[in-house]
């Protein structure tokens, strides 16, 4: 791999990650993992693989990939460290997506064994709705043996959703709303309330006081 190759790769991976982020609805914030299946046209080769897709930032997936080949003689496999960005905040064109990295190539034919290093550009579409996103990728590869390919595959999500608390949102709001309140309002009505409590104890207490006082007076009359 020439030097200029390489700091093109760098260059695109760093112009990927330096890229603003904005809130997308639509992001997925968990990882995937599914199958592939490839093209590469300059090698005129089908291959089978699979991709890794782990969130590192809003809009912003490492993007590792595996692609083996199967060429009519020997044995040709790639292997892709890229990083995956959402270029619009639309939730209506949520699907689409551009992404760079490393590519290394190796080749085992007819006693040759070589390893060839490149860069990726890569970009592709994935509607993010539901468990299992279908994709289409057009990548291509830039290096001292320069390849386009296109592959199709599934994106797979892992693991499960945290349960929302938004169900609880209500009681806590009620709560904090009425203090006074079975969650916790004993005390705080008491606190609060208290010398107005008093206030009535003391005003009932007064007419009772008034009339045993004339019921004394008019026994001892």
């Amino acid at each position: 791999m020439t030097l200029r190759t390489l700091l093109g790769g760098v260059a695109i991976v760093a112009a990927v990650v330096a890229a603003p982020a904005t809130p997308l609805d639509a992001q997925t914030d968990r990882a995937h993992l599914g199958p592939r299946l490839t093209y590469n046209f300059d090698a005129e080769v089908f291959g089978l693989g699979a991709q890794l897709g782990v969130p590192i930032a809003r809009r912003l997936e490492f993007y590792p990939s595996f692609d083996v080949y199967f060429p009519e003689s020997g044995s040709l496999w790639a292997l892709n460290v890229d990083v995956k960005y959402r270029v619009t905040a639309d939730r209506s064109a949520d699907w689409l997506y551009v992404g760079g990295g490393l590519n290394l190539t190796g080749l085992d034919r007819r006693g040759t064994d070589r390893t060839d290093a490149g860069a990726n550009v890569l970009f592709g579409v994935e509607p993010l709705r539901g468990r299992v996103h279908p994709f289409g990728e057009a990548r291509l590869i830039l290096g001292d043996g320069s390849s386009f390919q296109l592959a199709g595959g599934l994106n797979i999500t892992l693991g499960r959703q945290p349960a929302s608390l938004a169900p609880f949102a209500p009681a806590v709001q009620s709560a904090a709303e009425h203090p006074g309140g079975p969650a916790g309002g004993r005390h705080a009505g008491a606190r609060n309330d208290g010398p107005m409590c008093a206030t009535g104890r003391l005003q009932r207490t007064q007419p009772r006081a008034v009339a045993h006082s004339r019921r004394r007076l008019r026994t001892n009359g």
